[in-house]
């Protein structure tokens, strides 16, 4: 890369940054950082120091000034995907109304830029992303990957060595990839801020393109199932096997059992009332009737018993 960056110079190599969206917005809906691609009239500004072939090297290594945001690096991932064609980045594809079912605004691609990569020189890309994905600085990750993958790993230095530097942290992680690597479909970027130098970048961009392509799924408490439905590992390797995980369901859905010795009653019908016949009914009787509880006027005889009284 150092060569790269010093047979071209700056001069070349600034423009081609842009054209695969570095150091430019990438055209999201939102807000975003232009980042900085490094250049000779910023770095004396900076530093108070003219350009050299040696900050052109760096350049072309991902070092000196040189800071880039996630989508940026997507949208870089994505072009050389595409054979140098970049296309306007969005995070939207279309807008519905309200219930969701008239489509008010579809987004169509839009052709941003145009590198003119040849073939030749996209292949040779291709095939080295390739080569760090299966035997390179990846193939820890997707050295066995169900689908060919290309990519690249970079390690951006915060600090200086740890033993001199007092305030020393660790480097950022990035990580590109996109996938199939000989028909792509997907473009993914992974940065993590002092991520030392494991494989945990790798692992995130792993875990996305396990849920795209469908190898792999999560529940809500983040345990991970193979498309046999075992729970397995980062590594996918089975954690609980499917019959286990279904046994376990089985049993938390079937009835509790009951003690033994325990006896339950069942319940007695409540029996239900004779209705009470009506003065239109042909069962009613005047002589079943029951007294009426209610007192009568101050001085009227109880019910049923003469006015006049006994003799």
């Amino acid at each position: 890369f150092s060569n790269v960056g010093l047979n071209l110079g700056i001069a070349r190599l600034a423009p081609y940054a842009e054209y695969f969206g570095l150091g430019t917005t990438t055209g999201v809906e939102i807000g975003e950082s232009t980042g900085t691609m490094s250049n000779p009239q910023e770095y004396r500004e900076n530093h108070g120091v003219n350009w050299t072939d040696g900050v052109s090297a760096q350049t072309a290594i991902g070092q000196a000034d040189n800071m880039f945001t996630p989508i940026q690096l997507a949208t870089m991932c994505a072009t050389m995907a595409n054979d140098g064609v970049r296309l306007k980045t969005h995070l939207l594809d279309r807008i519905t109304d309200y219930e969701g079912e008239e489509v008010l605004e579809q987004h169509q691609p839009e052709e941003l830029y145009d590198a003119e990569i040849s073939s030749d020189v996209a292949g040779v890309v291709r095939e080295a992303m390739i080569q760090c994905a299966t035997s390179g600085t990846a193939r820890s990750v997707f050295g066995d990957y169900p689908v060919a993958v290309a990519a690249k790993t970079g390690t951006a230095e915060t600090s200086s060595v740890p033993d001199t530097d007092p305030d020393y942290t660790e480097p950022n992680l990035s990580f590109i990839c996109y996938a199939p690597a000989n028909d792509p479909e997907i473009a993914v970027a992974v940065m993590m801020e002092h991520g030392n130098t494991g494989d945990y970048a790798k692992y995130v961009a792993k875990d996305i393109l396990d849920q795209y392509f469908g190898y792999y799924t999560w529940d809500e408490e983040g345990n991970k199932y193979d498309q046999e439905g075992n729970q397995v590992d980062d590594d996918g390797e089975i954690l609980v096997p499917a019959e286990d995980l279904q046994e376990e369901d089985e049993d938390s859905s079937a009835p509790e059992a009951e003690e033994p010795g325990e006896e339950t009653e069942e319940p007695r019908p409540t029996p239900t009332p004779e209705p009470t016949p009506t003065p239109n009914s042909p069962y009613y009787d005047p002589a079943e009737e029951p007294p009426d509880p209610t007192p009568g006027p101050e001085g009227s005889p109880p019910p049923g018993e003469d006015p006049g009284g006994s003799g």
